[in-house]
């Protein structure tokens, strides 16, 4: 379960995601992986994660030790391709990205997800990235439920 959001986690809560997360499962995917979106104080929703996630990030963490990693975000080198962007941070020395999706090379090109695929395994040594949910247009956490599920379409 992934969590977006703040929101204190509670028994109650926790058998309600089990619950949920049990109709989501089919026969051939019983490893799914949900988002738990936090619209309110005590307000969320449980859905399926979006591919980008499953197929991309979380091989990324599962691999990962916890430790302390030290990261700069992609937006800012908002003006440079992708590709540039992950030879500098590694230049650096830093070992991990917060990649932005909107970082404009790649969201004005339609989010080519093989060539930010191509640039993770390009650089093993950033080895705990994240991705930032697109937030400039979009609030997955809002209380308009359209709003919430637009953004969630688009994240």
């Amino acid at each position: 379960m992934l969590v977006i959001g703040h929101l204190s986690l509670n028994e109650d809560i926790l058998a309600d995601v089990r619950a949920r997360k049990s109709s989501l499962m089919t026969a051939e995917s019983s490893d799914t992986v949900v988002l738990l979106i936090v619209q309110g104080p005590s307000t969320y929703r449980v859905c399926p994660a979006p591919e980008f996630i499953t197929e991309i990030l979380l091989p990324v963490w599962i691999l990962t030790t916890i430790m302390v990693h030290f990261s700069v975000s992609s937006m800012f080198f908002h003006e440079y391709p992708i590709d540039e962007i992950f030879d500098f941070v590694a230049e650096t020395g830093l070992d991990a990205i917060e990649f932005w999706p909107e970082t404009p090379d790649f969201w004005v090109r339609g989010q080519p997800m093989q060539e930010l695929h191509s640039c993770l395994r390009n650089h093993p040594e950033l080895s705990c990235n994240t991705v930032h949910t697109p937030i400039l247009d979009l609030n997955p956490c809002s209380i308009n439920p359209g709003v919430a599920v637009l953004s969630l379409d688009h994240a």
